[in-house]
């Protein structure tokens, strides 16, 4: 009798863990891992592709895309709302906009910060006046694979980046509008975008002056890390 009560209490406390997320339920099943990488392969553009998972407990994984004619794509936190592009061949594209900080700080005042980062799959579910949701952004992915070189070539009409955007932090009031510091206005862009009030400027920088780009934003090691995408 003492044995099934343990056992009951084991069952049931297993039950709860998996339902609440605990142990390793939120992580991405290997089988999502193994159904991407097939799905890619069967593209007739596609020569090659690796899709990993970066933990063994990792959400979302990355995508390395090798077309036809060598061409690289790499993909970050792939099935995720937040999936970023990290490379297309020799470039990379960069997305500079203010992000907000701490919201709770003294007399209901945000600290923001200029970024320069990654572009988000969510800009182009906004241009193309998409939902953003995890379909949607997972289809930008075989979009930009079944049109590469219209694609690439918007990229290649992209400003070249410059290597000393501001990362500055700025602090507003919650309730008053966005102002932006007077070294936003220092280098612009055709390709600027606004997402939820939020404004984007858009710039190509080639892979191999990423190492020089790093420097001058004086990048800590664990965002240098975020840039790799070899």
């Amino acid at each position: 009798m003492k044995r099934r009560i343990i056992l009951f209490i084991f069952v049931l406390f297993s039950f709860i863990c998996f339902a609440s997320g605990s142990f390793d339920s939120e992580s991405l099943p290997e089988y999502k891992v193994k159904e991407l990488e097939q799905q890619l392969r069967q593209n007739k553009n596609v020569k090659d592709v690796e899709v990993f998972k970066t933990s063994e407990y990792a959400k979302f994984c990355d995508v390395k895309v090798t077309l036809e004619n060598d061409e690289i794509l790499y993909f970050r936190n792939h099935y995720s709302v937040n999936e970023w592009l990290l490379k297309v061949n020799d470039y990379v594209i960069i997305d500079w906009s203010p992000s907000p900080g701490l919201k709770y700080l003294p007399e209901n005042k945000i600290d923001w910060y200029l970024i320069a980062g990654h572009i988000d799959l969510k800009l182009f579910c906004n241009l193309r006046n998409q939902k953003v949701t995890n379909k949607a952004v997972s289809s930008v992915m075989f979009d930009i694979i079944n049109n590469y070189s219209e694609f690439y070539k918007w990229v290649q009409s992209l400003p070249d980046c410059p290597f000393d955007l501001s990362r500055e932090k700025f602090i507003l009031s919650s309730d008053e509008p966005l102002i932006l510091p007077e070294s936003w206005n220092k280098y612009d862009s055709p390709y600027t975008y606004e997402i939820d009030g939020i404004p984007h400027k858009i710039f190509k920088l080639k892979v191999k002056d990423l190492d020089t780009f790093a420097d001058a934003q004086n990048f800590d090691e664990s965002e240098k890390k975020r840039w790799i995408c070899d």
